[in-house]
Order: C-alpha cells, then structure tokens, then sequence
C-alpha cells in the first residue's frame, strides 16, 4: 500500500498526460474535426466513435457527386479539420482533392477504398456487405490514427459493426442466391461491386457518365425483353425521364433507391427488397 501511495504522484502524472478518449459531454465542441465527401462515410464513423468527432460532409444530400463543386466556405472547414477520409473513386475527389492536398499540406488524407479490389473505378463501395467489410475496418484505422487516445473505444465497436455487417451479407447470400433472374437494369452504374459479389448483372442504362442515346434505348429493350427484366431501378439524384421512357416500352416499372442515404442498414434494406421484388 506504501508503495502505491508514493507511486500515486507519477500515476496522475501519467493519466493527466494521457487523458484517453474524452466523451463528447467532456470536450463540449472541441473535439476532433474529420471531414469526409458524402454522408454514408458519416454512418460509418458515427458507428464506429459515436459523436467523439465532429464529421464534416462535403457534398450535400442530393446532389451527384461527379460534377459537385464545393463553395469556398466549404473549402474553409478544412481549415479546422485532423483528417480527410476519401471514398476512393468519386469523381469530386478526383477533381478537388489534390488541389485540397496543395492547398492543405498539412491534412492527413486517408484512403477507405484500400484493400478493394476496384472494379472500373465505380466508387460506391460501401453498396455491397462484402466491401462495406473493408470499409468499415479502414475507416477505424483512419479514426485510430487521428486520435489513438481513441483506439480501444473504436476497435470495440468496430467488432460489433463487423459483426452487424456480416450479419447483413449472409442474409443477401442467402436471399440472392434464391433469384431465377440474376439481371437487372439500373440507371446509374452504382451496384458494381454487389452485383460482383453475389453473381449478378448490373445492365446501366447510363454508360461512361452519359445518358442512354436511342440507339442505346433500343438496344436495353430487346435486352430487358429477352430476359424478362420488368423493373428498372434509379437513384433519386439522376433524372429519371429516359427511365420512364424504357419502363413504359418494357411495360415495366421504376423503383427508386437512395445509396447516400445516411443510414447503411436502411439503404441496404431497400436495395434488397427491390432485387428480390424485381424477380416476382
């Protein structure tokens, strides 16, 4: 006992020079900025650290992010940020973030997409359980290196992310592996990577970042024809004349899905009843 309480000095010393991960309660609106391009990147740090981060979002809800450019007050909260997370293939970060990198030196930059194999550069990596794996432990290594005071909150919840999102790909492996139709015609290009990992056929309507010409057009409906493809699936940010245009040829229907929503079980969810409702 004697000598803990000599040792007591050094002991406070040592936790006043390694407080840990502060709650948010504790930091009031100090914490660490990290700033990411779309919302789902905010789902996943939220999963993994709650609100030890205050995570700022780049391109706003509805707009495509090929062709987003951000305002100058946007480009001025980089000013307060640790870290940027980048996706990996998204069109914005391929035409701002190395002018961000110039401008910003001194902003650790983190890839999420590292370790995917990438399949025609399609960024959405986050739409498939498989690659959302990935996403989800290279997004913690991003949050560990930005605050390691941090790391054994974030390597405890990223075991019960890992297992909520394995729990995810088996019911698509189960629930995909019953469909007869394993084609599907989507406007824009975003299920590339699910559609690798479960053994479907994403059929675009949208090719290299352009609307369907009508020689295109012509070309999906026999395509949809000979395989019996009735639904055509379209994000809400793109336009969706030249969808109505081949559903009403089709006799088919549309259906709307939303990756950037914020909430990934929920995105999932929808993307799920829309592949196994387009097969009754």
């Amino acid at each position: 006992m004697m000598k803990f309480i000599k040792a007591l000095p050094l002991l406070l010393l040592f936790m006043a020079l390694n407080p840990g991960c502060s709650s948010p309660e504790a930091t009031s609106d100090h914490r660490p900025v990290v700033t990411v391009s779309i919302l789902p990147q905010q789902f996943f740090i939220r999963e993994l650290a709650g609100d030890l981060f205050k995570v700022n979002v780049m391109i706003p809800p509805g707009v495509e992010h090929a062709h987003f450019d951000p305002s100058t007050g946007q480009i001025k909260q980089l000013e307060h940020s640790s870290a940027y997370f980048k996706m990996g293939y998204l069109g914005f970060e391929k035409a701002w973030l190395p002018r961000i990198e110039k401008n910003y030196p001194e902003l650790k930059v983190f890839d999420l997409s590292k370790g995917i194999t990438a399949v025609n550069a399609d960024p959405h990596i986050w739409l498939s359980p498989k690659t959302a794996r990935t996403l989800a432990l290279n997004t913690a290594s991003a949050l560990i290196q930005t605050e390691p005071a941090c790391a054994r909150l974030i390597r405890q919840k990223l075991d019960s992310l890992l297992i909520k999102i394995d729990s995810v790909d088996q019911v698509f492996t189960r629930e995909l592996a019953l469909l007869t139709r394993r084609n599907f015609i989507i406007f824009h290009p975003a299920l590339t990577y699910l559609a690798r990992d479960y053994q479907l056929e994403q059929i675009p309507m949208e090719t290299n970042g352009k609307k369907p010409s009508a020689a295109y057009l012509k070309l999906l409906v026999d395509k949809a024809k000979e395989l019996d493809i009735h639904t055509i699936f379209v994000q809400k940010e793109y336009d969706q004349e030249n969808a109505r245009v081949l559903a009403k040829e089709i006799r088919g229907k549309i259906v709307g899905i939303d990756p950037m929503n914020p909430n990934w079980f929920r995105v999932m969810k929808q993307v799920l009843t829309a592949l196994t409702s387009s097969n009754e």
